[in-house]
């Protein structure tokens, strides 16, 4: 009988537990969802995965410890020491879960010139002090994430570790050799290299067999974009209106 009604107990406070972490998880949600991995970028770069490890962390953490110390027949003061232990563990472990979620949360979009766009992640973006102090008028986004044109600069000759690994790409081994400075600009300056890049997409996704999945995606719009855009953890065309605005992913595959 006393084993029935701690069973009771245990169960009644697991799921009042469960009600406060399932507030908390759809909090956490909505903001994974809207701001830190908005659009397409859920999937691109791992908006998924982050979404699971922290239901996983706040689901599973707290409400478990609930189960297995909870005894009504403790005292107001165990009671009060033994909630506050756990809510400082499933804090804990949110604040880092969180944490580690927000480091991959996409903050620059890269559009290279005739070529694909790659989704960077915070933490690369922030490890790079040309990435993360951008020229004025680099003020374009699309969907919410700052959009980037990478084109070439100019080409010197000098020795090419002595500058940003992220803006120079070497034409041969010799140290001596010519190298090649890239820049950032806006990509609205560049529509024409966009379009040539919109040409090869479409025919390579027709080469796909994705060519009627656009026609139906872009039949009412005019003058739409399509891009190939690759996140941390999936690739995919990023068809866009003429604004910019998304419209669908196509033909999205796993990296």
């Amino acid at each position: 009988m006393l084993q029935k009604e701690l069973r009771k107990a245990k169960i009644k406070a697991l799921l009042i537990h469960l009600l406060i972490s399932l507030g908390i998880f759809l909090i956490i949600a909505g903001i994974l969802i809207f701001y830190l991995f908005p659009s397409f970028y859920f999937g691109l770069s791992g908006g998924f995965r982050g979404l699971e490890m922290m239901f996983a962390i706040d689901m599973f953490i707290g409400p478990l410890l609930t189960l297995i110390v909870y005894n009504p027949k403790k005292s107001m003061r165990e009671t009060i020491l033994d909630f506050s232990v756990i809510a400082l563990v499933q804090l804990s472990a949110l604040v880092y879960g969180f944490y580690t979620v927000q480091t991959q949360h996409p903050k620059l979009l890269m559009l290279y010139q005739e070529a694909n766009g790659a989704a960077l992640p915070a933490y690369t973006v922030d490890g790079v002090d040309s990435l993360k102090d951008l020229p004025a008028g680099t003020d374009f986004t699309i969907e919410g994430v700052k959009t980037v044109m990478l084109v070439q600069k100019a080409t010197v000759q000098s020795d090419p570790l002595s500058f940003d690994v992220m803006d120079i790409i070497k034409t041969k081994d010799a140290e001596a050799q010519p190298a090649v400075i890239f820049g950032y600009e806006n990509p609205l300056k560049y529509k024409k290299q966009l379009r040539k890049a919109d040409a090869y997409f479409r025919k390579r996704l027709q080469n796909e067999g994705f060519a009627d999945e656009l026609k139906n995606r872009e039949k009412n719009h005019e003058n739409t974009w399509l891009l190939f855009i690759e996140g941390k953890y999936e690739g995919a065309y990023i068809l866009l209106d003429e604004n910019f605005k998304f419209i669908a992913k196509i033909g999205a595959k796993e990296i």
